[in-house]
């Protein structure tokens, strides 16, 4: 009977065991912690606006403590005459990455002609991250249709992604 005790009980050490490590390799048992850090380097990005109004493509730089900046190239509806216009933009920004890999982002992009100013404030979430946390891929979407700085609403909701180009 004792030697029947000391089995069972050898027995469920190992299972705990083998337990623990298929847990552990799947990555449930481990918590996974994000920082400001998890975004840092140079990110592709691809953005749709609306309801397929327009488009954008660019980089986007961040530096893992919550400042990213880029420049784009977008497609999108004019907005004085409402003829598609190709246009430049650079943005400046800040972010701020939750420990459970959500974010919220805040833009000011400038575009280049005309020389107009909207702000935006988004809400993503890390796709795919490696074994550090780093994101290699992020989706995004705003929270409201884009702000002219005078107050006027234009158009529809942006989401875009962002994949983590190589150093």
């Amino acid at each position: 009977m004792k030697y029947l005790t000391l089995f069972i009980t050898i027995c469920f050490i190992a299972v705990m065991a083998l337990s623990i490590t298929v847990l552990d390799s799947s990555g449930i048992a481990n918590a996974q912690t994000f920082t400001n850090d998890s975004l840092k380097g140079k990110y592709a990005l691809k953005a749709i606006y609306g309801d397929d109004e327009g488009a954008g493509i660019g980089i986007m730089n961040a530096d893992g403590n919550g400042n990213a900046s880029g420049n784009y190239v977008l497609n999108g509806p004019g907005f004085i005459t409402m003829r598609r216009n190709r246009l430049t933009a650079t943005v400046d920004g800040t972010y701020n990455v939750n420990t459970n890999g959500t974010l919220t982002i805040n833009w000011l992009i400038t575009l280049s002609d005309p020389n107009i100013i909207l702000e935006e404030t988004g809400d993503c979430v890390i796709m795919q991250a490696d074994d550090t946390k780093l994101a290699k891929e992020v989706f995004c979407f705003g929270n409201e249709p884009l702000t002219l700085l005078r107050g006027v609403k234009r158009g529809g909701i942006i989401t875009m992604t962002l994949s983590r180009l190589p150093d």
